[in-house]
């Protein structure tokens, strides 16, 4: 999932140089190709890793039994490169639709269309059950069975439940309010372009008018590429317990500098 980010990441600067282009590609279309596909593919990438995290962590809580020959590096590595394969192929299957059914083909864009034509939108419209839904109930449906799980287990303390119920509800709800506006206006974009495709002056009225919203709800799917390693470091044990240590000191810093005991 790291990786997901860090490649997504590395592709903003080029999005950031087309659009204070006014929406102008001017470095080719190779470029342009490579970029848009290292976006969506490490887009969709991360959002099946999220979801395998969670799957891992509910075998190793709830079928514990079976999580140590299910947690291998080779059973991982298989998964991984199974996960990346998948996505990668559906993701360039969409670049190849999305590229011969854009209605008013324009070359200064880049892996955008408007209107797009009606195979691009059910393919949107069918994927987005496998990108966003189905990972989002999953995660669900996991988190909530590590819960209950953990509810039962009275070795551990209590602290340490409260904490593990934080990280787990802020992971689901982060999830689901940083990837699901995109989601969610993507899916009402595609669907009304199938409902109003014959009549193309409504449509486009219809994509004016929505067009800044999905640019902002995609940016802010980049956003978990931040919060999400902040939130597991803050919510580590090990991490709290220094931050609350620092903190401690400050105060006692502070007065010793005020003294003119401290290093001079």
């Amino acid at each position: 999932m790291a990786l997901a980010e860090l490649l997504q990441l590395l592709t903003l600067p080029f999005w950031i140089h087309y659009f204070q282009n006014g929406r102008t590609w001017d470095l080719g279309s190779v470029t342009c190709a490579s970029v848009g596909l290292g976006f969506v593919t490490n887009l969709y990438a991360k959002q099946g890793f999220l979801c395998l995290i969670a799957l891992e962590r509910y075998i190793g809580v709830v079928h514990i039994m079976r999580y140590r020959s299910w947690n291998t590096l080779l059973r991982a590595a298989q998964i991984s490169v199974g996960a990346w394969v998948l996505v990668s192929l559906l993701c360039t299957l969409g670049y190849i639709i999305l590229r011969n059914d854009t209605i008013h083909k324009n070359s200064t864009l880049c892996y955008e269309g408007y209107p797009t034509g009606n195979n691009y939108s059910i393919f949107k419209l069918s994927t987005v059950w496998l990108s966003f839904i189905a990972p989002s109930l999953l995660m669900v449906f996991f988190y909530s069975s590590i819960l209950l799980k953990l509810r039962k287990v009275e070795s551990i303390p209590p602290e340490e439940k409260k904490r593990l119920f934080v990280l787990t509800i802020f992971t689901v709800v982060t999830f689901v309010l940083i990837m699901g506006p995109y989601h969610v206006l993507s899916f009402y974009k595609h669907l009304m372009e199938i409902i109003m495709a014959n009549d193309q002056g409504e449509l486009c009225r219809l994509e004016a008018s929505i067009l800044l919203y999905i640019q902002i709800t995609l940016g802010l799917t980049t956003l978990g590429n931040i919060i999400n390693p902040l939130v597991y470091v803050l919510l580590s044990k090990g991490a709290t317990v220094e931050l609350t240590n620092t903190f401690k000191c400050l105060p006692d810093c502070y007065c010793i500098g005020g003294r003119g005991e401290g290093l001079s």
